[in-house]
């Protein structure tokens, strides 16, 4: 969300936000109805094609493009 953080603020600001464990699980979550109907997920637009979900908004990434980094941790060897 916090990628997402200026859209959410301008167009939402007054909803509750819950952080899920995976943007595509919360589409299926919603999808099957595990999520009430009236929720909406951030998720990869084709995570909404998958499970048959409609786009209301593109492109509410704070930066464009938008990149995520990603540290890999090696501790077998116990060194650094």
């Amino acid at each position: 969300m916090a990628q997402c953080r200026h859209y959410l603020e301008k167009e939402f600001n007054k909803i509750d936000r819950v952080e899920w464990c995976d943007t595509a699980k919360a589409a299926k979550d919603l999808a099957e109805g595990r999520l009430d109907a009236s929720c909406a997920v951030i998720a990869p637009e084709r995570a909404a094609e998958i499970y048959g979900l409609g786009v209301m908004a593109k492109g509410i990434q704070n930066s464009n493009p938008n990149l995520t980094a990603f540290i890999l941790v090696n501790s077998i060897s116990g060194e650094i």
